[in-house]
C-alpha cells in the first residue's frame, strides 16, 4: 500500500500521505468510504486518492498525486480548482453536482468538498467525496420526458377536432422536444408502402433548410439512408452521420446539415403508415427515444384514424341524406301525378257519385304527397313537424272546397311537435278523412260553422282533437261498424297507430284520438 502512494519527487505529497497513514482513524475512515475520495493540499494539489477514485475516473495513482484537478480531469463547464480555493478560504463545506468523464463515459456526480482542520481550526487540507448519481438522473430525466409525452398526448386529445395538419405539426414539435432534437419531419406511406408523402417539417427544419422547392412525394426505393427504416421495417439510429455508409446518397444543395439522425416507422397492425424522423441531438439517440416517439405517434395515429372514419361516415350519411331527400321528392311528384290523373278522370265522368269518389281519393293522395313534401323540405327525414303539416293540409283542403267553406271558420291549437314517419302518414289520412267529412256534412244546413283542431303531448301520449259545432252525426250510425269508406279507413288507421278513438256527439261532433308519442 505504501508503495502505491509513495511519490519520491514530491516531498509535500509524501509528507501529507505519511500523515494520513500515521493517523489510523482518518486512514481507516477513507478505506471505509465506498466511493471516490480525493485529498487536496493548500495549493489545490492531489495528495491522496482512494482506489475507488482511481477506478472510477481511470486514473494512475502515482501520476495523479501532486497535480491539480484541472490537470488530471478535464471538464469544460466547471472551474473546479476555484471551488477548492473557496473552501480553503471560507472553511465551509460546499455541495454541488457535476458531469465528469468516467470509465462508463460522461456521468453525473454529486460531490461534497469538506475542509480538514488542524487543532487551531486552520484549514490544512480538503477532502472531496463523489457519488455517482447517473442512474438517479436517468430516472429523473425519464420521469420528465414521460410527463412531457403524457402532456402532449392530453393536448392532442384536446385538439382532436382540429385538422390533420395542425395535429401532425403539433405532434412533430413535441417529438423534437421530447428527444432533445433540433430538426424533425413526419411522412405518410401509401397503401402499397412504396411512396412516402412528406407531410410536416419542424419549425427549425423549415428555417434551416434553404431548398426552395421541397419535394412532397418520394419513392421508397429511391431514398437513401433515411428510407432504410421502411425497407428494414424497424427503427434506424445513425449517431455518426459523417461516417461513411453504403446507403448514403448525399444531400441536395442548401439542405440542413445532419450530425445525428433517427427514423422510426409507425405501424397499424402489420402495415407501416407513418415514418418519423428526428436529427441533431447533442447526445446519442437511444431506444428510449424510439419508445417515446412510438408511444406519442401511435396515439396520434389513433386520432387520425378516428377522424378518417368519422369523415367517411359523415360523407356516407350525407350521401344517404341526399338520396333519401331525392326519394321523398320523387314520391311526392309521383303522387302529384296520380292526383292530377284523378282530376282528369273526374272531368270525364258524368256520374255525381263517381266524381265524388274520385275527389275523395284525390284529397287522400294529396295528404300523403304533402307528408313527403314536408320531409323533402326538412333537415330530418325521419320526422314531420305535425303543427306545420296540419296547417298546410287544412288550408289545402279548404281551398279545394272553396265556395262551400265561406261561412266556416277554422281554429287551430297546435303545439310544436315532431312525429315519426311511420305514424305521420296514417295520422295525415285520419285528419284528411275527418276534416273533409266535417266540411262536407257538418254544416249542410247553411249555418255558420267553427272547426277546431288541436294536438299536443302529455305524459308520453299525443292527443289529436277534431271538433265542430255542426249538425252532428245521425243517431243510428255506429262509428266502429259503418259502411262508409271514410270511417272504415279512419278505424283501420287508428288500429295501425295502436291508438284509441273517442267520439262525442252531444254538441256537434268531437273526435279524440290518443296514441303513443
Amino acid at each position: 500500500m505504501k508503495k502505491d502512494f509513495k511519490r519520491e519527487n514530491d516531498s509535500l505529497g509524501k509528507d501529507i500521505h505519511s500523515d494520513i497513514l500515521k493517523n489510523d482513524l482518518l486512514y481507516y475512515a477513507l478505506l471505509a468510504i465506498p466511493c471516490p475520495v480525493f485529498i487536496f493540499d493548500i495549493n489545490c494539489k492531489v495528495t491522496y486518492l482512494t482506489n475507488e477514485a482511481s477506478k472510477e475516473f481511470d486514473l494512475d495513482m502515482e501520476e495523479a498525486i501532486g497535480k491539480k484537478w484541472s490537470e488530471i480531469i478535464f471538464h469544460l463547464n466547471e472551474d473546479f480548482d476555484s471551488k477548492l480555493l473557496k473552501v480553503f478560504k471560507s472553511g465551509l463545506s460546499h455541495k454541488d453536482e457535476i458531469i465528469l468523464p468516467s470509465i462508463l463515459g460522461n456521468s453525473y456526480y454529486e460531490y461534497v468538498i469538506t475542509p480538514i482542520k488542524s487543532e487551531n481550526a486552520a484549514v490544512e487540507r480538503i477532502m472531496v467525496t463523489f457519488w455517482n448519481i447517473t442512474p438517479r438522473k436517468a430516472d429523473e430525466e425519464l420521469r420528465k420526458i414521460n410527463t412531457l409525452r403524457l402532456g402532449a398526448m392530453l393536448d392532442l386529445y384536446a385538439l382532436s377536432t382540429a385538422d390533420c395538419h395542425d395535429l401532425t405539426d403539433f405532434a412533430l414539435e413535441k417529438i423534437v422536444e421530447i428527444t432533445n432534437s433540433e430538426i424533425g419531419y413526419l411522412s405518410f406511406l401509401n397503401d402499397n408502402e412504396d411512396v412516402l408523402n412528406m407531410y410536416s417539417w419542424s419549425q427549425k427544419s423549415m428555417k434551416q433548410c434553404q431548398i426552395e422547392k421541397k419535394p412532397i412525394k418520394y419513392e421508397v426505393k429511391s431514398t437513401g439512408l433515411w428510407g432504410e427504416a421502411i425497407r428494414q421495417r424497424k427503427y434506424i439510429i445513425t449517431n455518426d452521420y459523417d461516417a461513411p455508409h453504403i446507403l448514403k446518397k448525399g444531400f441536395p444543395e442548401a439542405h440542413v446539415t445532419i450530425r445525428r439522425h433517427m427514423n422510426v416507422p409507425i405501424f397499424d397492425g402489420e402495415k407501416i403508415v407513418m415514418l418519423a424522423g428526428v436529427g441533431n441531438k447533442l447526445k446519442k439517440y437511444t431506444e428510449d427515444d424510439v419508445n417515446q416517439i412510438t408511444l406519442l405517434l401511435n396515439f396520434l395515429w389513433s386520432i387520425l384514424k378516428r377522424k378518417r372514419s368519422d369523415e367517411f361516415l359523415h360523407n356516407s350519411l350525407k350521401e344517404k341524406e341526399i338520396l333519401l331527400k331525392e326519394i321523398h321528392h320523387r314520391v311526392k311528384n309521383n303522387m302529384q301525378i296520380v292526383s292530377s290523373l284523378l282530376g282528369l278522370q273526374e272531368d270525364s265522368i258524368a256520374s255525381i257519385e263517381g266524381k265524388k269518389a274520385l275527389k275523395e281519393t284525390q284529397t287522400r293522395v294529396k295528404s300523403m304527397a304533402m307528408i313527403h313534401e314536408k320531409l323533402y323540405e326538412s333537415q330530418d327525414f325521419s320526422k314531420v313537424n305535425v303543427a306545420e303539416y296540419i296547417k298546410s293540409l287544412t288550408e289545402d283542403i279548404m281551398g279545394t272546397f272553396r265556395a262551400d267553406t265561406r261561412n266556416i271558420s277554422l281554429d287551430l291549437d297546435l303545439k310544436e311537435y315532431f312525429i315519426k314517419l311511420e305514424s305521420a302518414i296514417p295520422l295525415a289520412l285520419i285528419i284528411n278523412e275527418l276534416f273533409t267529412n266535417t266540411l262536407k256534412h257538418a254544416f249542410s244546413d247553411g249555418r255558420d260553422g267553427l272547426i277546431r283542431i288541436s294536438i299536443g303531448e302529455e305524459n308520453g301520449k299525443i292527443t289529436l282533437i277534431i271538433s265542430d259545432n255542426g249538425v252532428g252525426f245521425p243517431k243510428n250510425i255506429d262509428l266502429k261498424n259503418t259502411d262508409t269508406l271514410g270511417l272504415q279507413l279512419v278505424n283501420s288507421l287508428v288500429r295501425q297507430l295502436e291508438a284509441t278513438l273517442e267520439f262525442d256527439g252531444n254538441y256537434g261532433t268531437k273526435f279524440t284520438i290518443i296514441f303513443d308519442a
